[in-house]
């Protein structure tokens, strides 16, 4: 076992769908969520932020004519050539029964 899977408290979840991501400095940086858990999100952007770096992650949800939104305060773990790993600091109920939901879809 890797030492990124023994740290691993949550499930990660593949799923894609575009994603931005509002750090502090106001610059917003769209990307494609990779991967996901209730800890966090791996966003996939040709622009990723320094190490603990915080800001606003927004998804949005089309569920037929209705949009629902899982939006999280994030602070960036990792970065890499291809994005970087955000740890959810803050969610709101409303948002982690949507983000809960669409995890237990997939599992």
């Amino acid at each position: 076992m890797t030492k990124e899977k023994e740290k691993r408290i949550r499930k990660r979840v593949a799923y894609i769908i575009d994603s931005i991501f509002y750090p502090t400095d106001g610059e917003k940086i769209s990307g494609t969520i990779q991967d996901l858990s209730m800890n966090g999100f791996y966003l996939k952007t040709a622009r990723p932020r320094l190490k603990n770096t915080i800001g606003e992650l927004k998804i949005l949800l089309k569920l037929g004519d209705k949009v629902k939104t899982v939006q999280a305060t994030c602070r960036v773990t990792r970065t890499d050539t291809d994005g970087m790993a955000l740890t959810i600091t803050q969610i709101n109920e409303e948002s982690s029964i949507t983000l809960f939901n669409m995890i237990k879809f997939y599992l």
